[in-house]
């Protein structure tokens, strides 16, 4: 079976709603032996079986039409990932179902490889060991991001020497240290050995055991990012860097490592380093199994750094992940929140601007009467109305933002006719591409009046 057929099939993230999938074509595909009479009962069955993988990818699919007219479609979410499927049949493992970041791309994972890399924040996907996939390794995630971290790190530490004592047998014609007498003895009955005297001494080099073990990964990194799967502008970027490496490994040995350990003796840059190889070092030896990124994390920090930049322009200071905290005197229930968490506020002169990132569908479907998106963007809003509540000015102001496909602005003026007073909020969609930041923050500072 090729890897194309161990694929069920390919759903962008933050999806409404996917293709449609027919039954008839799923019953060819994927379960052959089934009663062809019984396709819907079989698509139940296939929900059921899975719904566990599909909790993981938080996947909803959902049955439509009856009888032979009937079809499966998918609606996904913020996490990007591969978890494998069961035949509603026999119960074993047929395809993947493998959830891809939204755009189109030579390489898929690229514009996100370029945005953490400029953001520094790192993306740990999650594996499951305990859920193999059908494709094995085909459909892990890239390494790209953690390997040019760690060629990072690395070109750090061999700006400065970073030296050991090691422990090295030389042949001395003087017992002028610790003499290893087994080997001594067991050539000394040659006359021109018996001055020769096996001497152990500690000796500070950089050829010691521990970077030795760090060039091993390092040569595994420099694979990666040299490889064919690699993005060509991650290989144009690190040529240079690469070279400048090597030359200084040029006379550190290599070892092999199954896994580092991390001393509390170790300065924080080795710490790093050791800590970062052992999640390299257990990506290479994992087998293949469900995994899954929240993207949702680094489109917040992405809009966190654009804001950021904003500050620095209007002359504002910016607060990440403010927590507001809740007091009480009464009785507390155990689902009361202690504290509420804008993801940023913008700060000047007693003024405030509440700003909340949501990786939401909803400028990506912008034409759907779905009910979902309409609830899902009144919490939206009702959210930050509620934070822009904090404000002390009548006329309050806050800003929504969601992954687009362009660069977008609008607002929505809510006014009350009893207390006169209004909240503006402004509706921001932003590419998560790395041209974004620079678009995003041009586009925030000419276009909004956000402290006059």
């Amino acid at each position: 079976m090729s890897v194309k057929q161990k694929v069920f099939c390919e759903v962008e993230c933050l999806t409404e709603q996917s293709k449609i999938f027919s039954g008839l074509e799923l019953h060819r595909l994927w379960f052959k032996t089934g009663d062809k009479r019984e396709i819907s009962k079989n698509l139940q069955t296939f929900i059921s079986f899975n719904k566990d993988s599909f909790k993981l990818l938080e996947v909803e699919p959902q049955i439509i039409g009856s009888d032979l007219n009937v079809s499966l479609v998918f609606k996904t979410s913020k996490y990007v990932g591969a978890i494998p499927l069961r035949s509603p049949i026999t119960g074993k493992p047929i395809g993947d179902f493998v959830v891809i970041p939204r755009y189109l791309s030579a390489n898929r994972y690229e514009n996100y490889i370029q945005l953490l890399e400029l953001l520094g924040n790192d993306l740990s996907p999650e594996h499951f060991d305990t859920l193999p996939l059908a494709s094995g390794k085909n459909f892990q995630p890239p390494i790209y991001f953690e390997a040019l971290k760690f060629v990072n790190l690395v070109e750090r530490l061999v700006k400065n020497s970073w030296r050991k004592f090691s422990n090295s047998e030389k042949n001395s014609n003087f017992p002028n240290g610790k003499v290893n007498w087994n080997r001594y003895l067991s050539k000394e009955y040659k006359v021109e050995n018996k001055l020769i005297f096996p001497v152990s001494k500690n000796v500070l080099t950089e050829n010691h055991e521990e970077f030795r073990q760090i060039k091993y990964v390092y040569n595994y990194c420099v694979s990666e990012l040299c490889s064919s799967k690699a993005p060509r502008n991650i290989k144009l970027k690190t040529q240079k860097k690469l070279f400048f490496i090597d030359e200084k490994l040029s006379k550190v040995g290599l070892q092999e490592v199954k896994k580092f350990i991390v001393k509390n003796s170790d300065n924080e840059l080795i710490k790093e380093i050791k800590t970062l190889g052992n999640k390299i070092l257990e990506f290479n030896n994992y087998d293949g199994g469900a995994w899954r990124i929240d993207f949702s994390i680094v489109f917040e920090r992405f809009i966190q750094s654009i804001f950021q930049e904003v500050a620095k322009e209007l002359g504002a200071k910016f607060h990440n992940n403010f927590k507001i905290y809740g007091k009480s005197k009464s009785y507390k229930a155990v689902w009361d929140l202690s504290y509420v968490e804008p993801d940023g506020i913008l700060e000047k002169k007693e003024n405030y601007v509440y700003v909340d990132a949501k990786y939401k569908s909803h400028l990506f479907n912008t034409q759907s009467l779905s009910d979902y998106l309409k609830e899902e963007h009144r919490r939206d809003i009702h959210q930050i109305m509620a934070y822009s509540g904090f404000s002390s000015k009548s006329n309050k102001q806050g800003i929504l933002c969601y992954p687009s496909s362009k660069l977008e602005l609008r607002k929505i003026i809510y006014e009350s006719s009893l207390s006169k007073s209004s909240n503006v909020i402004h509706i921001i969609g932003l590419p998560l591409e790395v041209d974004s930041l620079k678009l995003g923050k041009n586009m925030i500072v000419n276009n909004l009046n956000l402290f006059n």
